[in-house]
């Protein structure tokens, strides 16, 4: 199947799916990530919309939302994503693919960077015939400010038997090194920040 990926910011998913139903090229699914407790937040803070109340009962079974926080290791209690974060994904990339060669599909996190980022990258990979390394570039092509989460990064690997060369190919690109350093820095500044109150992340 040829992935026609989108990735993109919570703010931004409800003006790309209007826009694309408008143009007649409609897109097909949206898988949305937002962190514990987001649904209290605007979309701006990294609330998913729920397409479904927004848009139209069709998206009720058309947008599947995740739920984690955009770090990459244990910080004062905040797990980093688990495994289900690329299972459930795959699962619902097979359960709705349209009958016609190409799926059109929006995955976003909060701001477009790291959560959607990866799992895009893993999702590329699923459905597509392209090596790590060029999967690599296609995420940056699609999305430049890539910095994707690691933690992510290595359960797609494990789940597609790749022997860390997605993590390898990763972590061997220098502009995509020094994006997931300073998305870093700033996950550990917020989780500080926010201490002993709830991250937001």
């Amino acid at each position: 199947m040829n992935l026609l990926l989108t990735i993109c910011r919570a703010d931004e998913v409800m003006d790309l799916v209007r826009d694309a139903e408008q143009s007649g090229s409609p897109y097909d699914a949206v898988i949305s990530i937002e962190h514990p407790g987001a649904a209290s937040l605007t979309a701006k803070q990294g609330r998913a919309p729920r397409l479904a109340e927004e848009i139209g009962e069709k998206w009720r079974n058309k947008q599947l939302i995740l739920v984690c926080w955009d770090v990459e290791h244990d910080r004062f209690g905040v797990p980093p994503p688990d495994k289900r974060i690329i299972t459930k994904a795959i699962e619902f990339i097979n359960e709705h693919a349209p009958a016609k060669e190409s799926l059109r599909l929006i995955v976003h996190c909060r701001s477009g960077k790291a959560r959607s980022t990866a799992l895009g990258l893993v999702l590329l990979l699923h459905e597509t015939k392209l090596l790590p390394e060029q999967a690599v570039e296609e995420i940056v092509r699609i999305r430049p400010v890539a910095a994707p989460n690691l933690a992510i990064v290595r359960h797609g690997d494990e789940v597609l038997k790749l022997d860390g060369k997605l993590v390898a190919a990763v972590e061997a690109d220098p502009e995509i090194t020094e994006r997931r350093q300073a998305s870093e820095r700033a996950r550990i500044h917020q989780v500080e920040s926010r201490r002993p109150s709830q991250p937001v992340l």
